[in-house]
């Protein structure tokens, strides 16, 4: 706000910007300055906000922006790489290059910005150092960043934006870590517990990564290879969803499939509901892969997911609570919901909606009582979105709630 008030002429603005990004790159080329915490902290604070007072347009204007870029650029990759050093400041680092890859498609400078230079390589890192942090966290107890979903979610939506710069190449690494994962894990009755707990953390990085990706797709103007990309992150975590629910009975991954409904609510918002264009792409893809030709295929995996998790997974509120959300939020468009009525899994909960078959609806404490509201409000307009005058129907699903009754009074 200062900046933008005491540089009010384009010539002072600029002079002010070159002196910032000359301090910057002295404190850079000086790492011993940024050992102090606090001091770094504050340090990626300022980084971020150079975006927010200035446009690329101006950046690039400044003398010696390549040199400041690749320092920055440096800079972030080495703290990506030192988490254990700079967890509470990766937001601010992600924060700087979700906005100068946001602008990429307005910058009118003739002059290079060279982000699809170094965008990669900051996407590339965080997921191989987020890899990596799983070891620490299992073997040396550091904090788990899997834990605060908040958070999580926070950084990995400003990820989604720097990631779809040069696409291609994000898809083609993450691709080829979850199949060298997902070789191993169809193997996994050969590993420790420990080694299955680590591989599956990493999976749940790997498919965070993902629906990062997916979600990224809202923010810039895609082409048809893109979506060619798409369809394939999409395939390859459906055939790991498939194996991994296949051995709930045996054993699951609390993190793992909190990481499914992450990817499935990024796909919800891009590929499913209401306005939402179905580029051909993807859907050829997924139906040659896994035969899904129609978004109503598609549907049927989410509400089974969503059924699977709220069976198996009842003792876990973060899980049931996302999953939840994510139930709500299908159910809130008229023609997906005019869908989600025909689907046998659907039928199923509108009238099988009791602690036998939900156990969460057994719990009685406060805390649960949010988690039911919605779970009804989301029934509710399925159940209304087609009912007219359906007596009949409006009975079946009300027996349920009448037994229930009936036991209380």
């Amino acid at each position: 706000a200062v900046v933008s008030t005491q540089s009010t002429g384009t010539i002072e603005r600029g002079k002010y910007l070159q002196s910032i990004m000359d301090g910057v790159k002295k404190v850079l080329e000086n790492g011993s300055r940024l050992s102090e915490p606090e001091c770094y902290h504050q340090f990626c604070r300022l980084l971020a906000k150079l975006k927010c007072n200035y446009q690329l347009n101006e950046l690039v204007d400044i003398e010696g922006y390549d040199t400041i870029l690749d320092t920055i650029a440096k800079f972030t990759i080495s703290s990506l790489e030192n988490w254990h050093f700079s967890s509470n400041s990766i937001h601010y680092l992600l924060s700087l290059w979700q906005r100068l890859c946001t602008a990429v498609p307005y910058v009118k400078n003739e002059k290079s910005h060279h982000l699809p230079l170094y965008a990669p390589q900051i996407s590339k890192t965080f997921l191989k150092s987020r890899l990596e942090l799983v070891i620490g966290v299992l073997r040396d107890g550091l904090d788990d960043p899997l834990e605060d979903i908040s958070t999580l979610h926070q950084q990995l939506d400003l990820l989604s934006t720097v990631v779809r710069i040069d696409y291609n190449t994000n898809c083609d690494t993450v691709i080829t870590l979850l199949e060298e994962a997902l070789a191993a894990f169809q193997n996994a009755s050969s590993l420790t517990l420990q080694d299955l707990t680590i591989l599956e953390n990493r999976l749940t990085w790997i498919v965070l990564f993902i629906g990062s990706m997916i979600g990224g797709r809202v923010s810039f103007q895609v082409n048809e290879d893109n979506d060619t990309q798409d369809g394939r992150l999409i395939c390859s975590v459906l055939r790991l969803m498939q194996i991994s629910d296949a051995r709930l009975e045996q054993h699951g991954c609390r993190n793992l499939e909190i990481g499914f409904v992450y990817f499935f609510d990024r796909f919800r918002q891009i590929y499913i509901g209401e306005q939402v264009s179905k580029p051909s792409s993807v859907y050829k893809i997924l139906s040659e892969t896994l035969g899904l030709s129609e978004e109503g295929m598609l549907l049927d995996i989410l509400i089974k997911k969503i059924l699977t998790n709220l069976r198996y997974w009842s003792k876990v509120k973060e899980l049931v609570d996302e999953t939840m959300s994510l139930f709500n939020n299908l159910s809130i468009g008229y023609s997906c919901v005019r869908k989600m009525s025909k689907l046998d899994a659907v039928k199923f909960m509108l009238s099988n909606h009791n602690a036998d078959n939900f156990p969460f609806l057994g719990n009685t404490s406060h805390e649960c009582l949010k988690t039911r509201r919605k779970f009804y409000q989301s029934l509710g307009r399925i159940l209304l979105v087609d009912l007219g005058e359906d007596e009949e129907r409006f009975s079946v699903f009300m027996r349920p709630l009448t037994a229930t009754i009936e036991v209380l009074f």
